[in-house]
């Protein structure tokens, strides 16, 4: 069942509906296509950004979590 025709609001509707009418594609196809596009677009800033926000917590913090001391190299940088 699909709404709309199977266009969504979001950025990957917009994508949907661009690779449909693009490339004459069903709207099944096209969704999926859009939804693996966006998706991979969407996780790769994620994961930088968490990255840099969990490498930037401070040692005095870090060291009051469980496990925290293990993050921690001999010299005082965390691993």
């Amino acid at each position: 069942m699909t709404i709309y025709g199977g266009y969504t609001a979001f950025p990957s509707g917009i994508v949907t509906g661009f690779v449909a009418k693009t490339f004459d594609l069903p709207i099944l196809t096209a969704n999926v296509i859009a939804e693996i596009t966006t998706d991979v677009a969407d996780k790769i800033p994620s994961v930088i950004i968490a990255f840099l926000a969990l490498k930037n917590i401070p040692d005095r913090f870090l060291v009051k979590l469980p496990f925290g001391d293990k993050y921690i190299n001999a010299d005082g940088n965390k691993t």
